[in-house]
C-alpha cells in the first residue's frame, strides 16, 4: 500500500513540475544556462594612410605648402583637395567640364577666382591637368599643386 502511495505522489509531482513549467515558458520565461556564449569582440579593418603633399600658389606671391599629411589609402585627389581646403578654412569652388564633361576645372580657391587673365590649374606629380583629379587616387608619396596662373 504505502508504495502505491508514493507512485501516485511522484506521478501528481511530475505533473505539477510540467504544469508550472508550460505556465513560466508561457509569460515569456526562459531558463538561463550557466554557461553562457561569450561574446566576440567587433574587430574593425583598420584603416590604412599614405603620405603626400599639396601646395597652393595663389599667384600673389601667397603660397600654402603642405607635406607628409596622412590621407587614407584610397583617397581621390578631388576628396583630398576638398578636405584639405576645408581643413584650412579655404573655399573651393569647382565645376564640371572639358572636352568629356567630368573634368574638375576649379574656378575658386580661398578668395582668388578665374579671371579673363588667369586660371586655376592643378598638377599631380608635376603633370599638369594628365589626371582627372575627381578619378585620381592619391598615391603615397604623391604631389599635387594648385596654382593660379596667367591664361
Amino acid at each position: 500500500m504505502y508504495r502505491k502511495e508514493l507512485l501516485i505522489l511522484l506521478g501528481v509531482s511530475i505533473i505539477i513540475a510540467f504544469l508550472a513549467s508550460g505556465l513560466l515558458l508561457s509569460q515569456g520565461w526562459r531558463p538561463q544556462w550557466p554557461l553562457k556564449r561569450p561574446e566576440l569582440p567587433i574587430t574593425e579593418t583598420p584603416i590604412k594612410y599614405i603620405k603626400t603633399s599639396v601646395l597652393f600658389d595663389f599667384g600673389n606671391g601667397e603660397i600654402q605648402e603642405h607635406v607628409g599629411i596622412d590621407v587614407p589609402e584610397n583617397t581621390t585627389a578631388l576628396q583630398f583637395l576638398k578636405t584639405i581646403t576645408n581643413q584650412n578654412k579655404l573655399t573651393l569652388k569647382y565645376e564640371r567640364g572639358g572636352t568629356t564633361g567630368q573634368e574638375v576645372i576649379i574656378t575658386t580657391l580661398g578668395k582668388v577666382e578665374n579671371s579673363n587673365e588667369s586660371i586655376w590649374r592643378y598638377s599631380i606629380n608635376g603633370i599638369k591637368e594628365g589626371e582627372n583629379i575627381q578619378t585620381y587616387v592619391i598615391q603615397e608619396g604623391d604631389s599635387l599643386e594648385v596654382k593660379f596662373e596667367k591664361e
